[in-house]
């Protein structure tokens, strides 16, 4: 058997797979063995030994197409940091400052990643402006985090960003 460190698996995973039948490999975390990778067929010959009912093959089936949905994401990551997870509503009108849960804007800005909040503000959900309001109610926000919001704020707000024509010097 051969044993494989799991941050090596995951980097080479394809490889792992195109190479199971020479497996099995034992993927480990710490030093602590975690899981085990045979092929397939090593799989059913070791179920048919221990006398398990073959598994009938079967087509597989395509993985669900999830939609890109910056406010499901960013919802599902603030919903675990607190003891009732907000609905949709309820965190637009917490950045936008018509609520007073100023908790849920510190841990939107301390949890949500710069990607999911700029789709956020790509779908419509909010603006730079309201964002870099929401900033101020905010504690403890990442310096770099803040900086970039603020930069955005500051480009919604520059006529000559939409225009695409650059300042004279």
């Amino acid at each position: 058997m051969k044993r494989v460190p799991a941050t090596q698996f995951i980097k080479n995973i394809g490889r792992y797979l195109r190479h199971a039948g020479e497996g099995p490999y034992v993927i480990t975390s710490h030093g602590i063995d975690n899981a085990v990778l045979v092929s397939a067929r090593d799989f059913h010959d070791l179920r048919a030994r221990a006398g398990y009912a073959e598994i009938p093959e079967t087509t597989p089936r395509p993985l669900p197409v999830r939609e890109n949905d910056p406010m499901r994401r960013a919802l599902s990551i603030v919903g675990t940091s607190i003891r009732n997870p907000p609905k949709e509503r309820d965190l637009i009108e917490a950045l936008k400052g018509r609520a007073g849960r100023s908790n849920l804007v510190t841990i939107f800005f301390s949890d949500v990643d710069d990607m999911t909040i700029a789709g956020l503000v790509n779908r419509g959900y909010l603006t730079w402006a309201e964002l870099d309001a929401a900033l101020k109610r905010a504690k403890g926000v990442d310096d770099e985090k803040a900086s970039f919001i603020r930069g955005m704020a500051e480009f919604e707000l520059d006529p000559t960003a939409r225009s695409g024509t650059r300042p004279s010097r």
